[in-house]
């Protein structure tokens, strides 16, 4: 399981099971930097029958030059779990990230949890 985090960066916190197709949104104050670049984190605990899950990561504001979308289908006849799911984040001043989780049916998916976490990059040694 995932150590603890900063409430602020939870999108959804498990505390409920997902049952239905859900969208969360988050604001980036100055949007997504170079500096300590952020990636959206999704855990899928359990299966939910035959049904799929889609996960779609991507900044929605409006007059934007830039605009990324992230998608992954978890399939749970195929896939295991729990499974843990990252989107980088492209760098970007767009501030208004939306998470969208799409349930096919009415599976249970269990207690989902969606939070930004730090990417982490690769450290080169000194004059490399």
């Amino acid at each position: 399981m995932p150590g603890p985090r900063d409430d602020d960066l939870v999108l959804r916190d498990g505390s409920t099971d997902l049952t239905a197709t859900e969208t969360l949104t988050k604001t980036l104050r100055g949007g997504n930097s170079h500096i300590n670049p952020l990636s959206v984190k999704v855990l899928l605990p359990q299966a939910a029958g035959t049904d799929t899950m889609a996960v779609r990561v991507r900044f929605t504001d409006s007059g934007k030059q830039i605009s990324i979308e992230h998608t992954t289908v978890h399939t749970s006849a195929t896939d295991s779990v729990p499974d843990t799911y990252e989107f980088p984040l492209p760098i970007t001043d767009a501030e208004s990230l939306e998470v969208r989780l799409t349930s096919s049916g009415s599976a249970n998916w269990g207690a989902v949890q969606v939070w930004l976490e730090r990417v982490k990059t690769a450290k080169t040694p000194d004059g490399a």
